[in-house]
């Protein structure tokens, strides 16, 4: 479920359209579904680096 708005963010985001914003969005918008699944699974490790993702997906909209 969370992976095909991040393939797609990350699609968008690698090239040069000027749909490069919508993927940072999408990236940002998957988010939280990573947070809940890691978070009630457990994993720290993984919820911390999707804390980390958050931050760079929203940095990355702010900046494009």
């Amino acid at each position: 479920m969370t992976t095909t708005p991040f393939t797609a963010a990350m699609w968008l985001v690698s090239g040069r359209s000027r749909h490069a914003r919508l993927g940072w969005a999408l990236g940002l918008a998957s988010q939280p579904f990573w947070l809940y699944a890691t978070w009630e699974a457990g994993q720290w490790g993984m919820f911390a680096l999707a804390v980390f993702y958050t931050g760079t997906w929203a940095r990355g909209l702010v900046s494009h």
